[in-house]
């Protein structure tokens, strides 16, 4: 299941976080109002985290 999605706001792109609903914080900064380019570029990171950490779930296994 994916975690984060991209969703058209009024001042740009947020990055939803799929779980809680709310936008997704990096380094303590609410990821909306993301120009296209950077909120795509943010989504990658946020799902390539997430995999690292489903990876390292499943090791500790």
């Amino acid at each position: 299941m994916e975690r984060y999605a991209l969703r058209p706001d009024d001042h740009g792109f947020t990055i939803l976080d799929l779980l809680t609903g709310k936008p997704a914080v990096l380094a303590t900064l609410s990821q909306t109002g993301l120009s296209r380019d950077d909120a795509e570029h943010t989504l990658g990171l946020f799902k390539a985290r997430k995999a690292v950490m489903d990876w390292a779930a499943r090791e500790a296994r």
